[in-house]
C-alpha cells in the first residue's frame, strides 16, 4: 500500500469528520510519520470521544468495509472498530483504556480540549501528542515503539509551523512577507511571481491558474503554492511552490520545490521543517523521487536539502554561468 493511498484516505476521513463535526485525533504510526519520527506507517488510528462513537460508526459504514476486530490483550477500550477504505486499515477507538498489572488505565478524549494539528492538501489534520502515545505504548508493552520514541524524543525539534493554501484572510501577512524581501532587495524564491504583484488578491487569482492543465499560463506546469505560518502567532515565516511535474527546463535547474524563509526568521531551522512538510505534500501527490536544486553558493539551502536526505546528482551551468546543484530526495 503506497503512502499516497494511505494519506489520501486520511484526508478523506478528516474531511468527512469535519463536515459532520466529529472530534478526533490521529494517533499511532501515522501520527509518528506526520511528526517525522518514522519514514512510513502501516495504518490509521483515529481517536474519538465516546459521544461521537455511534455517529462515526454510521459514517464509516457508508464508505468502508467493516473488518474483524483484533485487539491487543491489554486493550480495554469502550469502543474499538476496524474498517478498510481503499485497502487501508483504519482503527477507530473511543475511551482508550489499557490494563497493566491488574490496573485499568483510562484515557478518554476530551471533546473541547485543544489539539495539535497540521495540514495535508489544505485539509486540517488533528494529531495526538507524542508523549501520550509513549505512555500508551508502554501499557501495550510495545517496547519497539517505546524505544523508537525515547531515542528520538530529545533529538526531534518541535516547530510551530504549518503549510496551507493561501487565501484572502492571509493577504496582510502575504503583503508583509513580500515587502520584507523588497526592503532587503532579495530574490523571493518559491513565490510563483509574488514579487511582481502589488495586488495580492490578483496574485491569489493567478495561483488558481496553475491548478489544472486547462488554465496553465504558457510554458508552466501544474503546481500548488503554500504559505508557511507559525501557529503561535500566525506570522507568515515562509513560502513554498510545489510543481507536480517537470518539463525540460525544470528538470535541469528548477526542480519540484522552490521555497523561501522570511529574512527575519532565518537561522531558526524553519527551512528544514518547511521542506519536510512540502515533502509530505509530495507523498500525497505520489511524487517520488523529488528534485530540488540550489545555487552553488547557497550553503544554507544546501544544508536544508541534505538534511532532508537529498543526494546530489550533478551541477548544471546556466546560460549566465551560474552553477546550480541538483539533488534527488527518494521517498520510501
Amino acid at each position: 500500500m503506497t503512502k499516497q493511498t494511505k494519506l489520501n484516505v486520511l484526508i478523506k476521513l478528516a474531511h468527512l469528520f469535519e463536515m459532520n463535526k466529529v472530534t478526533w485525533q490521529l494517533g499511532g504510526s501515522a501520527m509518528l510519520f506526520l511528526r517525522g519520527y518514522i519514514e512510513d506507517f502501516h495504518d490509521l488510528d483515529m481517536m474519538i470521544p465516546m459521544s461521537d462513537a455511534m455517529k462515526v460508526d454510521h459514517l464509516m459504514s457508508s464508505i468502508a468495509h467493516s473488518m474483524k476486530e483484533i485487539t491487543h490483550e491489554t486493550d480495554q477500550s469502550a469502543f474499538f472498530r476496524s474498517y478498510e477504505i481503499d485497502g487501508v486499515h483504519v482503527d477507530v477507538m473511543a475511551n482508550l483504556s489499557f490494563i497493566s498489572e491488574g490496573v485499568v488505565y483510562h484515557f478518554p478524549l476530551e471533546e473541547k480540549k485543544s489539539c495539535d494539528y497540521t495540514f495535508l492538501k489544505n485539509q486540517k489534520i488533528y494529531i495526538s501528542d507524542v508523549s501520550k502515545w509513549l505512555t500508551y505504548y508502554r501499557l501495550m508493552k510495545r517496547y519497539d515503539r517505546v524505544k523508537l520514541i525515547e531515542d528520538k524524543l530529545n533529538m526531534m525539534q518541535t516547530f510551530d509551523i504549518i503549510l496551507k493554501t493561501p487565501s484572502q484572510e492571509d493577504i496582510p501577512q502575504i503583503a508583509s512577507f513580500r515587502k520584507a524581501f523588497i526592503d532587503k532587495d532579495e530574490s523571493l524564491h518559491g513565490g510563483c511571481g509574488l514579487s511582481s504583484y502589488d495586488d495580492i488578491e490578483a496574485w491569489l487569482s493567478y495561483l488558481k491558474l496553475f491548478l489544472t492543465k486547462e488554465t496553465l499560463p504558457l510554458n508552466r506546469v501544474v503546481s500548488s503554492s503554500f504559505i508557511c505560518l507559525r501557529k503561535s502567532d500566525l506570522k507568515m515565516v515562509g513560502i513554498l511552490h510545489l510543481r507536480h511535474e517537470l518539463d525540460e527546463a525544470l528538470l535541469l535547474h528548477g526542480g519540484h520545490i522552490g521555497y523561501s524563509i522570511h529574512p527575519d526568521e532565518r537561522g531558526k531551522k524553519y527551512a528544514h521543517e518547511q521542506l519536510r512538510l512540502g515533502l509530505l505534500e509530495c507523498d500525497v501527490l505520489g511524487i517520488n523521487p523529488v528534485l530540488i536544486t540550489c545555487n552553488l553558493d547557497n550553503e544554507a539551502s544546501r544544508r536544508t536539502i541534505l538534511h532532508a536526505g537529498g543526494i546530489k546528482e550533478n551541477d548544471y551551468a546556466e546560460e549566465d554561468g551560474n552553477l546550480v546543484e541538483r539533488y534527488w530526495i527518494h521517498r520510501t
